[in-house]
């Protein structure tokens, strides 16, 4: 069985633009954290590459030390088979690395992405290939990488899809996270994930929360007062003036504050009634009025007590 190894990347690139953080199956590099998770399956990395917590992958020397401690190596220009991809295009990344010392050594070369604008929160920096080359002294050999379009793929919790967002991309190719040795850019042309709508939305299809888990299906629930979901970017300019929600509260009745642009200072549209419910798979339909309010806001959730959610909508 494959094992999966969690490293962590602590590099700081171009200047970064976060799931996403949706519920509903999110690609598992999305977070707002700097310090962002990367599965990696072991069996595939090279024997001279580890795994460090702090420094993410890198290459070690056979004594344990960190890279070609037994030479120098010089990166040349990465070169791109095309300066833009649509989102089904595949594009070749290639650079000439070469072996300045005096010693034959080996080298991992790593090849990074970074994107500078999202509408989901994105890593600093994603791990999309990497290879190992033997090189003798003076020799220099060519390293080709190819990435997809599809690697770049995020999953859009508006939509519940993934899409390829247009933007630009950093290709980055060195060492390892913290040692980028040579970059290009690409313009990737894919899909503008829009505002989000909130006639018809599944509770687990947030973009932050805090405190919530998810309950199964649509399901998400609140084991405490003050825990929260965010619906971001949501498009008010039809006036919704109805809240309506589906919700389980197996204890005692509790709240569901509809706050605007913060959790705790927003301005409250409405705070909801929960009413007890016979357990947490009997749900009850509570609606409630709204003021009516336009433009786009970030829509919070708040909880004033344990309470499952499975739909709501603004309208």
């Amino acid at each position: 069985m494959c094992r999966l190894i969690v490293m962590s990347l602590t590099v700081s690139p171009a200047p970064a633009p976060a799931p996403t953080g949706a519920g509903a199956a999110p690609p598992p590099e999305a977070s707002r954290d700097p310090r962002l998770p990367m599965a990696v399956r072991v069996d595939d990395l090279p024997h001279r590459l580890a795994l460090d917590e702090a420094r993410g992958l890198h290459a070690t020397g056979p004594d344990g030390s960190d890279g070609l401690s037994c030479t120098t190596l010089r990166y040349g220009a990465v070169s791109l088979s095309q300066s833009t991809m649509d989102s089904r295009g595949t594009v070749q990344v290639s650079l000439d690395v070469t072996n300045t010392g005096t010693r034959a050594g080996d080298e991992v070369v790593q090849l990074y992405t970074h994107q500078r604008r999202s509408r989901v929160p994105q890593p600093l920096v994603a791990l999309r290939g990497f290879q190992q080359v033997h090189l003798e002294a003076g020799q220099t050999r060519s390293v080709t990488f190819s990435l997809a379009a599809s690697d770049l793929r995020i999953w859009d919790a508006t939509r519940n899809r993934w899409v390829v967002e247009s933007a630009t991309q950093d290709i980055l190719v060195g060492t390892s996270s913290a040692d980028i040795r040579s970059r290009a850019q690409l313009e990737v042309r894919g899909d503008t994930i829009p505002p989000r709508d909130l006639r018809a939305v599944r509770a687990a299809d947030f973009d932050g929360s805090s405190g919530t888990v998810l309950a199964g299906g649509t399901v998400v629930a609140a084991t405490a007062a003050g825990q929260w979901l965010c619906y971001a970017d949501a498009d008010l300019c039809g006036g919704p003036g109805t809240f309506t929600a589906r919700a389980a509260v197996p204890g005692d009745p509790a709240t569901l504050q509809v706050r605007l642009d913060d959790p705790v200072h927003g301005r409250i549209l409405a705070t909801v009634n929960l009413p007890a419910t016979a357990d947490v798979y009997t749900y009850a339909d509570i609606t409630a009025r709204l003021p009516r309010l336009g433009g786009r806001h970030d829509v919070y959730l708040v909880f004033g007590g344990p309470a499952r959610l499975s739909t709501f909508s603004l309208r």
